[in-house]
């Protein structure tokens, strides 16, 4: 089932993302999995910016943060 992550959520986890900032990343991806009862994968697959279709691994790769 997936995810139901308020906008707010989404656009912080992007941020995180986008920012790289991984410890502020890591601890909402946790609290939300923790909440929604789903892995890490699906969190991911649904955080999704509704206009641009983007998610959390575009936002990280576009701006340099895959080694993180």
């Amino acid at each position: 089932m997936a995810p139901t992550l308020s906008e707010d959520e989404i656009d912080d986890l992007l941020y995180f993302a986008r920012t790289g900032d991984k410890s502020e990343f890591d601890t909402l991806k946790e609290e939300l999995c923790k909440r929604e009862k789903v892995d890490v994968v699906e969190l991911v697959r649904n955080a999704r910016d509704t206009e641009s279709g983007n998610g959390v691994l575009h936002m990280a790769a576009a701006n340099g943060h895959h080694g993180k």
